[in-house]
């Protein structure tokens, strides 16, 4: 067992009663009972005191390490870092029907015509429209677009642009 905790303050308790009850007898040379009495009182006081500031310092990092960790989140999230991020223009970025709608206009209106009216090169894609037609789903327009078009020069369209141009040319045909 250490010097310190509830052990000895029991030891020490249990020496105070032994000297207490043996006081009388002639036989038992032990110190005064109230010299055992306040000497335990007093180790029982600093194991308690102890004991209270060991609690009292734990509570104290357990604050001090909540209190780091809050600031580094909110550092983060000012910073743009870590799991929040914010984007550099506090501006959502275009839907992909927008952004769609912005390629449509640089990328296939010279062969569709504005708004998707259709041309003599090119059929119309704006409602009514054989696109609903042709295609099922926007994914598989998405796909043809991709590998097709423009016709200048097919499968020059990333993933994402002929993403967004599908999600406009099925806007506008339904």
């Amino acid at each position: 067992m250490g010097k310190t905790g509830p052990g000895r303050a029991a030891r020490w308790a249990v020496l105070a009663v032994l000297a207490a009850t043996t006081a009388g007898c002639t036989w038992f040379s032990a110190p005064a009972p109230q010299h055992l009495a306040n000497e335990t009182k007093q180790k029982t006081g600093q194991n308690v005191r102890r004991g209270e500031q060991q609690a009292t310092s734990t509570a104290n990092q357990a604050g001090e390490a909540a209190r780091r960790t809050g600031e580094a989140a909110r550092n983060q999230a000012r910073s743009g870092t870590g799991a929040v991020k914010r984007q550099a223009t506090g501006t959502p970025p275009p839907s992909p029907v927008a952004a769609g709608a912005t390629l449509y206009q640089a990328r296939c209106q010279s062969c569709h015509g504005p708004n998707g009216t259709g041309t003599a090169s090119a059929p119309r894609l704006a409602k009514p429209s054989p696109v609903a037609s042709t295609f099922p789903t926007e994914a598989q327009l998405a796909a043809f677009i991709h590998h097709n078009m423009p016709a200048n020069a097919p499968g020059t369209l990333t993933t994402t642009e002929a993403n967004q141009v599908a999600a406009y040319v099925w806007q506008i045909a339904h």
